[in-house]
């Protein structure tokens, strides 16, 4: 009898053994459900946006950010969206035209020869043969509108292109920087150096290259 009594005893240790575990388990896992559902979600620090290149199209200068303002140039081919036109009544000479019959233009951030100089006639012709009797645009200079002979001071396109630059590629002008100016000291320099290396104009040489037509012709004669 007592034999049987000893079996039944460990028969039932070990179901409220297994039981005992069970119910560990399952009130381990409720606890641990308990603690991960009340604990907040580990926030990452933001990663910073990739450096995205700036967009230059059709209708605006080149976005220049504020830091980088120094060691880029700020001026380039394309026209400001918003700029007024004008038709060129005449060619004065290389830096010099007139629009609408009565205000006169210097270009701005460039020198050119006189037409006593030089090539001061070449560049007069070249000037002439890209712009009169047809419609530019004009930026004017904000920073210093006039020189000292009351010529209006800005940069002129056409067909979205700097025709200030064109007579510097031409090397029928050099770089001519002022004080104060929309144009900074160096923003022309690379256009001026292109030419200096093709020995345009100025520069030694007997051809110019015309970005109008992507090709080299002989500098105009009057």
């Amino acid at each position: 009898m007592w034999h049987y009594h000893l079996k039944q005893t460990a028969t039932s240790m070990i179901i409220l053994t297994v039981v005992s575990a069970g119910l560990f388990a399952i009130a381990s896992f409720e606890l641990t459900t308990s603690a991960a559902s009340n604990t907040p979600l580990e926030i990452l620090p933001a990663k910073p946006w990739p450096h995205l290149p700036f967009v230059k199209d059709d209708q605006s200068l080149s976005v220049i950010h504020e830091d980088e303002r120094e060691t880029t140039t700020r001026i380039q081919d394309l026209p400001p969206a918003g700029l007024k036109s004008y038709l060129v009544s005449a060619v004065i000479d290389g830096s010099t035209l007139i629009i609408d019959g009565t205000t006169r233009v210097r270009l701005a951030g460039i020198k050119a020869p006189d037409k006593d100089e030089e090539y001061g006639l070449e560049a007069t012709d070249f000037l002439r043969s890209m712009v009169e009797h047809r419609e530019i645009l004009l930026l004017p200079d904000s920073e210093n509108t006039e020189d000292d002979f009351g010529r209006l001071r800005g940069i002129v396109y056409l067909e979205r292109k700097n025709i200030n630059i064109e007579m510097l590629r031409a090397g029928l002008a050099h770089e001519f920087p002022v004080t104060p100016s929309l144009i900074r000291a160096g923003d022309f320099t690379s256009f001026e150096t292109e030419a200096k290396q093709a020995q345009r104009g100025l520069w030694g040489g007997e051809r110019y290259y015309n970005t109008l037509t992507g090709e080299k012709e002989d500098i105009p004669k009057l």
